[in-house]
């Protein structure tokens, strides 16, 4: 047999497919072997249209000589070449928790240090649009979390998916992100930044082809992975009709912990949080809470994973960077290249400064606060 991650790949282009009917032939066949053999037959019987089952009889009697195969060699080489690791659901370093939850993806494209999936992971979701509270919360948590040891995985959003991976980095832990996208039409824009500093320090992952564009269709299906991940779901901040209740939704359906915190009355992005809490997610209240309920040890919080206090910013550099940030949004690469830092000590930096309310985090980047 070909490669079986280029046979996976020519799946993902066969006519009227599909990620979620391809994720429901694998639910049902297991393999590639089982489901080459199965026949016209039983594919048929599982709802594949008859151009599908033209197209995949062809793939399994030709394997590599299928001109389905040809068709992506291009695509898979441009994929070694860019360090991306193409993982299938028969490759030994799927992500166990992955493995478990209803059709899970048959191939992942990892960009990064792909061992991190087998890791312990707690998943951080919440408002696009975020208050400042809820940034520094999803900070002060995410630091907790990835200085324990645990994984934090999100999905490169704006808001608090962006907060949480940033402190994730800048306390020297783990972080996945998890694409609505292709790795090669990173979304959005704006993060791609983050994105490579997440692939030098954890994993950018998605399961869409490498030229994918974010569809709106495609978000939803990510929220799964990121729950599918993870032993547990934070929500931090969340709308009545927000994409992180999609998450948890999914969380709760794969048997997964969901948390809330919760809010005001008052704040609109506090109702998905407070609903969630009445439907019965768990009110979180510190990273301890969490952390207890994961059996990690609290006190690994503070342990030598941590960044250690030498590295904090100095008052003089906490001035530099705040001297770059206008009261209206100032985007971080621009905050970067004038402030002549490295963009780990700006971000370090800016996450201080988020910390003594003198910045916050916006939907262009960053801004001070009067």
């Amino acid at each position: 047999m070909a490669d079986s991650s280029l046979i996976y790949m020519a799946l993902q282009r066969l006519p009227e497919l599909g990620p979620k009917r391809e994720a429901r032939l694998f639910q049902h066949f297991t393999n590639l072997e089982s489901l080459f053999s199965a026949g016209p037959t039983a594919w048929r019987a599982q709802g594949l249209p008859a151009a599908t089952v033209m197209a995949l009889q062809e793939l399994g009697l030709k394997q590599e000589r299928s001109a389905w195969v040809e068709q992506v060699k291009a695509d898979h080489q441009r994929c070694c070449e860019q360090g991306w690791h193409l993982i299938t659901l028969e490759s030994a370093d799927y992500p166990p928790m992955l493995r478990q939850i209803h059709l899970a993806p048959p191939l992942l494209y990892a960009w990064g240090d792909h061992d991190v999936l087998q890791l312990e992971q707690v998943a951080m979701v919440g408002s696009r649009k975020a208050s400042g509270g809820g940034v520094r919360t999803a900070q002060l948590l995410a630091r907790e979390l990835a200085g324990a040891g645990v994984c934090v995985t999100s999905g490169l959003a704006l808001g608090i998916d962006s907060a949480s991976h940033h402190a994730a980095l800048e306390a020297g832990g783990k972080t996945i992100a998890v694409l609505g996208s292709g790795l090669a039409n990173l979304y959005p824009r704006r993060n791609q930044a983050l994105a490579s500093a997440i692939a030098a320090q954890g994993c950018v992952v998605s399961e869409f082809w490498p030229d994918a564009p974010p569809r709106p269709e495609h978000f939803p299906q990510r929220n799964r992975i990121i729950s599918g991940l993870c032993d547990a779901v934070i929500v931090v901040e969340a709308a009545e009709r927000s994409g992180s209740l999609i998450t948890a939704r999914y969380a709760i359906e794969q048997n997964r912990s969901v948390f809330a915190l919760p809010g005001s009355i008052n704040n609109p992005l506090s109702k998905g949080c407070n609903t969630l809490i009445q439907q019965g997610a768990q009110l979180l209240n510190s990273a301890e809470e969490l952390l207890a309920e994961l059996n990690v040890a609290s006190s690994i919080c503070r342990s030598a994973t941590r960044v250690p206090a030498a590295s904090e910013p100095p008052v003089e550099r906490l001035a530099e960077v705040l001297y770059q940030v206008d009261f209206e949004d100032t985007p971080i690469d621009t905050i970067i290249s004038a402030s002549g830092q490295t963009p780990q000590a700006v971000l370090a930096a800016l996450s201080e400064l988020v910390l003594l309310g003198r910045v916050e985090q916006s939907a262009g980047g960053f801004c001070r606060l009067k």
